[in-house]
């Protein structure tokens, strides 16, 4: 165990720019969905035909088991939905998608025994799925994510394609697992704030409109009774 956790140490530690490998090489543009899966989440990203992304985001949590009194572990227990969203994504998450075109590798670890997985966060019971698919429905890229590497946003990851493992950048993963704050659409209108020039508020028959075209002492618009 000493050697393991010195090897995964080894390959956490950095390497120059040069010296990053090419393992895949995705154009954003024929991705039609992305899927992050893990025990307490799935996440998944579908392309609309305006080319922007729809995200489904659900969390999960493990209920009371009621025998758990009786010897019964709660591990066993279902999961229940404890969050479920479904939002349209940002542009953050095209420029994540960015990473793809070409995806690197900082290191090659290499084929690693299976004694050897849970330094790296890749046993069964730890790891979260990351699959893309073309617009053909077919998946192009899959990956076991696993642990963070020691001292950086870097993540372990096992390639399905050759069964090696990885160290890569967790940028993307990342915006994932917590796209309910990074990935959220916050701009709710095409327009600019200063493009307005009226607004009304009706409540039942009342109506008040307001004017939006006087600025104040600093230059800013303000409202004002129209």
């Amino acid at each position: 165990m000493v050697v393991s956790l010195g090897f995964a140490y080894y390959a956490s530690l950095p390497k120059s720019q040069s010296d990053a490998t090419i393992v895949a090489n995705i154009e954003p543009n024929i991705i039609s969905k992305l899927t992050y899966t893990a025990e307490e989440l799935n996440v998944i990203a579908e392309r609309r035909e305006d080319d922007r992304f729809w995200v489904t985001f659900v969390r999960y949590k493990k209920p009371e088991d009621p025998k758990a009194g009786e010897g019964a572990s709660p591990d066993t227990a279902d999961k229940v939905v404890d969050t479920e969203l479904r939002f349209l994504a940002s542009s953050k998450l095209s420029d994540q998608l960015q990473k793809l075109s070409p995806f690197e590798a900082d290191r090659v670890i290499g084929s690693v025994g299976e004694d050897s997985l849970a330094e790296f966060g890749l046993t069964e019971a730890e790891i979260a799925d990351f699959q893309v698919f073309d617009k053909g429905a077919q998946q192009i890229f899959h990956l076991a994510i696993g642990k963070k590497s020691y001292g950086s946003r870097n993540f372990f990851v096992k390639n399905f394609a050759d069964n090696k493992v990885l160290l890569v950048d967790g940028g993307l993963f990342e915006s994932l697992k917590k796209a309910e704050f990074r990935l959220f659409e916050r701009k709710i209108m095409a327009f600019e704030f200063e493009d307005v020039t009226h607004a009304t508020i009706v409540k039942g028959q009342a109506e008040k409109r307001f004017a939006h075209t006087k600025r104040d002492k600093s230059g800013q618009l303000s409202w004002s009774d129209d």
